[in-house]
């Protein structure tokens, strides 16, 4: 995987929550790290967080334990699920959410995990990382598979269409468990085996 890499220059306000809340502790090259949608936002000069989250993942549970502490001090925790602890800090009240039952060794294994390319964004607070056809398909708001990840659920897809992201051709199918029409190749749907036309 090649990953390209960013350094925010304008006063985005999740950057600077970034800054407040996580920077301290965070480490491109063994994680802890901010990934995903939270993350896109900056890239793309979203300057509205919206209903975004911004989700930390890590690379142990002994770190993760470590985490929970520190947002137990400066944060309210709000809820538990699905292997997601939520919390919304007294400062920000923006909601950040610890990712639970997932460890990852490096950068690349975060990435490899999203499901579509729109969200393969991470952060360390000094610089962001993401491939090229995640910052393609993020500017074109167009959704297609990571190739080494399971199918997502068919809410995710619902949740990006809310934002304004659109399916390429096939990927409804795909989600649904049915064989797309004929004239869509199957191999379009992953990012790195699409034609150019896409």
């Amino acid at each position: 995987m090649i990953l390209q890499s960013y350094t925010p220059v304008d006063d985005n306000p999740i950057w600077e929550v970034i800054q407040l809340l996580a920077k301290p502790f965070l480490n491109m090259k063994n994680g802890p790290w901010i990934a995903g949608g939270s993350i896109r936002k900056i890239v793309t000069k979203d300057h509205d967080i919206g209903t975004s989250d911004i989700d930390i993942f890590c690379p142990s549970k002994e770190v993760m334990s470590w985490l929970m502490d520190y947002f137990d001090k400066k944060s309210i925790f709000e809820s538990k699920s699905n292997g997601i602890y939520t919390y919304k800090h007294k400062e920000v009240l923006y909601k950040i959410q610890v990712v639970k039952n997932f460890f990852y060794k490096s950068t690349e294994e975060l990435l490899n995990n999203f499901d579509f390319t729109a969200t393969m964004f991470a952060s360390d607070g000094n610089t962001i990382v993401h491939t090229q056809q995640a910052l393609i398909d993020s500017e074109l708001k167009q959704l297609a598979f990571n190739r080494i990840q399971e199918k997502p659920k068919p809410t995710r897809l619902l949740k990006y269409a809310k934002k304004g992201f659109v399916p390429i051709p096939g990927i409804i199918p795909a989600l649904l468990g049915v064989d797309a029409p004929d004239y869509i190749e199957k191999t379009s749907l992953y990012y790195n085996e699409r034609p150019d036309e896409y």
